[in-house]
């Protein structure tokens, strides 16, 4: 289930929660052993959403929370686009991943194929930003595809166009229980990519367009 940007995320997340559990009873009827969550970035309140909700289940259950972030569920699509097209990269290979930011910037990172995903440095920057740190990196590029149409970003060549996926992230959350790689409730927190967006007035929005 897709949430519409013109509708109430609130809405939505509710009602995807009662669609999970309505064959098993309910939530309250039901056991788990873990919540899973992608906990940004992205859409500021969306995250915020995600993030409070989830606390509430996984307080309420007393299980363990599995974070995702955005920029590997889009690593783990564009890979997948790759193998599907027989040009899936060798263990090692770098790839740097970028996804839009909404005040005119980006997120980006870098990952090793074949390497653990789950804490990436994020960089923020603008369409110049970004395109130096491609320019000097010897890697795969992996964008999400709502960035096709940015002027800023045209003539960029061998870009991966994908979504994130988090059904693709099934293996690696099982992966991360048995592992122990999670958190408890009362320390799930989304991820912004910046501290300090919150605090922007329109005029300083308006400034960065």
């Amino acid at each position: 289930m897709r949430s519409d940007p013109s509708e109430r995320n609130s809405r939505d997340m509710m009602a995807l929660i009662r669609t999970l559990f309505e064959n098993s009873g309910g939530l309250a009827s039901t056991s788990l052993d873990a919540v899973g969550f992608n906990r940004g970035p992205g859409s500021y309140t969306g995250s915020r959403l995600a993030a409070s909700v989830v606390q509430g289940i996984a307080y309420v259950k007393q299980c363990p929370v599995i974070e995702f972030n955005t920029l590997e569920l889009l690593y783990f699509s564009g890979l997948q686009s790759l193998v599907q097209s027989g040009q899936s990269p060798i263990s090692g290979a770098e790839v740097l991943v970028a996804v839009e930011s909404k005040v005119g910037e980006y997120f980006w990172t870098g990952f090793i194929v074949g390497q653990s995903t789950h804490a990436p440095q994020i960089t923020v920057g603008d369409a110049d930003a970004l395109l130096r740190s491609i320019q000097g990196a010897n890697s795969v590029v992996i964008m999400n595809a709502s960035m096709q149409s940015h002027p800023n970003l045209t003539g960029i060549a061998d870009v991966i166009w994908a979504e994130p996926r988090v059904e693709l992230a099934f293996d690696v959350a099982a992966q991360r229980l048995n592992q122990g790689a999670v958190v408890d409730a009362l320390s799930v927190e989304p991820l912004y990519g910046q501290d300090n967006i919150g605090w922007r007035t329109l005029a300083q929005q308006r400034a960065q367009r």
